[in-house]
């Protein structure tokens, strides 16, 4: 479903990856671990299509990403979903307006939305929350809707880049086990941690960086 194959990037002199390749099958769980500016948060930004890679290339269904056209590449991005570390939620939208939002932009069917706004919230254990505003929920709920907007719509990949950065050992795996447990089984999804407790405890496939390297 998705192949790395050869990936570089350099920020002026400054190597932030070097020959990265691997490869993600349909419904698989990956962990990128490694300490901080060893090249995780760039990765997920060129599978993104945030940036693009110097050399190298990602192939997403057998197509490279980085020759996608403008149109192509907004379609793309329809497929993915993403986790922010700081949650990126709409504060004066309701957390069921927040969802509205991924499905507009996902083109999906008005008539569908109350339904799959439901079964997204009851994943996450948020059901009855949907009029709330995202200043009277915790921040536990706050992350829990991150992760509901990046699985509404069912996309074939969620990236979610240091989702528990900022939080406790055990809440950290909290939403761990709630973006497995959540998640379409047919969605792949790529975690940047340097958590190696909770990676280990996951039980995934894991590759670690140094200073751009997979090693």
């Amino acid at each position: 479903m998705l192949s790395v194959k050869g990936i570089s990037k350099k920020y002026g002199e400054v190597v932030a990856l070097d020959n990265v390749s691997f490869n993600l099958d349909d419904g698989e769980v990956l962990f990128i671990t490694g300490p901080s500016g060893s090249g995780k948060s760039t990765l997920v930004k060129i599978i993104s299509t945030e940036i693009l890679p110097d050399t190298g290339e990602v192939l997403f269904n057998d197509v490279n990403i980085a020759k996608l056209s403008n149109k192509e590449t907004l379609s793309y991005r329809k497929n993915i979903g993403v986790v922010y570390q700081d949650f990126k939620v709409v504060g004066d939208k309701t957390v069921r307006e927040n969802l509205e939002v991924v499905l507009a932009v996902k083109n999906v069917p008005r008539e569908g939305w109350e339904k799959l706004v439901a079964e997204v919230l009851n994943k996450v254990m948020l059901s009855g929350k949907q009029n709330h505003f995202p200043a009277e929920l915790s921040g536990g709920e706050l992350q829990r809707v991150a992760v509901a907007r990046a699985i509404i719509g069912e996309p074939k990949l969620v990236l979610a880049d240091e989702p528990t950065g900022n939080l406790d050992w055990e809440t950290g795996w909290e939403v761990i086990k709630l973006l497995m447990g959540a998640k379409p089984q047919k969605t792949s999804v790529v975690i940047t941690s340097h958590n190696r407790d909770l990676i280990k405890k996951s039980k995934h496939k894991v590759i670690e960086l140094k200073e751009g390297k997979i090693v």
